[in-house]
């Protein structure tokens, strides 16, 4: 009777080994998602201040082109001589 159970025994327990292998490595992959999804969301607050600042930036950058704009057309305009009133 004894030599009829040892291979169930032995399969039963490299089973057992099995599933508790396949387990630790589920908990490791569950923990490395975790800290993935967590840096990602620390690192997608730091880009949207990032942006923030970036628009504010191209914003003055574009009303000093405006201003320089304005300037230039300006002074590209012909100028009129003054007469001498007689």
């Amino acid at each position: 009777m004894t030599i009829v159970l040892w291979p169930f025994r032995k399969a039963r327990a490299e089973w057992k080994s099995l599933k508790d292998e396949q387990s630790s490595i589920h908990a490791e992959l569950v923990q490395q998602r975790t800290n993935c999804l967590a840096t990602l969301q620390t690192q997608g607050d730091r880009q949207i201040e990032l942006l923030g600042k970036v628009a504010d930036t191209l914003t003055g950058m574009a009303l000093s082109q405006a201003e320089q704009t304005g300037f230039l057309r300006a002074s590209a305009l012909p100028t009129r001589r003054r007469v001498a009133k007689k």
